[in-house]
């Protein structure tokens, strides 16, 4: 997951508005990751991990693992604990998509930016397993660059190294019923952490990359959210209030962060008025196609 064949651009799908505000900003906003169009967004880690151990309390022999997965399963399924809610800036390593144009480019009307990997590592924490490691605390201003799995085989062995490590730490001490309740709160705040990380397969096609931010925090069972950094501002979007964070690219903004932009396959804008506005927004040469998919809408 961390960084295997990482692609060295990675696209950005949005409409000409959002595309207009991204350059006249120099910024990028990370959105509340509990409003995205995946109804099971940032929530999907946390539905297979109960699948698996209820299947593990079923099906294991080994007393151990037995009692604590059926602990970690009562937690996660009745206790009020505390996750993380995270911000996320979604990034596709397609360059010319029709779902993506269709859903995040406003049916195909936008464009599709190109963005230096390289340069947004940048902004991405140095080390992935620090800031995926349950023992660590999360700075509020820590990002991760991620790409998204979406196998669910894959996210069962996650979880199965997930839990043998709990299980190491539980085995090796002497604990009391108390302790160990508190290391299974402990474990499933780890499954809340690692939740944006992972997706339905129905959505694989993205091929999606994301920035996050564990910036705010909210306990299970309530929509009451608890900020953890201060710049954390509303929208309104399409009739949707929307919470976001801000990211600053300005300090790599014309040193080939932006390498190119796509327009969409409906893209009905005046292209000469789009060229002078990029040309006078970059000093880096940015590459402008357009897309060869023949959707008309």
């Amino acid at each position: 997951m961390f960084y295997q064949n990482i692609p060295e651009i990675l696209y950005h799908y949005c409409s000409i508005q959002a595309f207009f505000s991204i350059v006249n900003s120099k910024s990028l906003w990370l959105c509340n990751g509990l409003n995205m169009n995946d109804e099971f967004d940032s929530k999907y880690f946390e539905i297979v991990a109960k699948e698996w151990l209820q299947k593990i309390v079923e099906q294991t022999e080994d007393t151990n693992k037995k009692h604590f997965a059926r602990m970690c399963y009562e937690v996660l399924s009745n206790h009020c604990i505390e996750r993380p809610v995270p911000f996320i800036a979604s990034f596709s390593d397609c360059r010319d998509l029709l779902s993506q144009w269709i859903t995040y480019a406003n049916k195909g009307t936008g464009v599709c930016l190109g963005f230096n990997t390289e340069k947004l590592l940048e902004y991405s924490v140095d080390d992935p397993r620090v800031f995926m490691y349950p023992f660590n605390e999360i700075n509020k201003d820590d990002i991760l660059l991620i790409n998204v799995e979406y196998s669910k085989d894959e996210i069962e062995s996650n979880l199965e190294s997930l839990l043998s490590m709990f299980i190491n730490v539980y085995c090796n001490k002497a604990y009391t019923e108390d302790a160990l309740r508190n290391l299974s709160i402990l474990f499933c705040g780890a499954i809340f952490r690692n939740s944006a990380m992972y997706k339905h397969n129905g959505f694989q096609e993205e091929h999606e990359w994301r920035f996050v931010s564990y910036c705010a925090s909210q306990f299970s069972n309530s929509k009451s959210i608890i900020s953890k950094h201060n710049d954390i501002t509303f929208a309104c979007i399409n009739e949707k209030i929307k919470s976001h964070i801000t990211l600053d690219l300005s300090k790599n903004w014309n040193d080939r962060l932006i390498q190119s932009v796509t327009l969409g396959p409906r893209f009905s804008g005046n292209e000469y008025d789009l060229n002078f506005f990029i040309n006078q927004n970059f000093t880096n040469e940015i590459s402008i196609q357009q897309s060869n998919i023949p959707y008309i809408g």
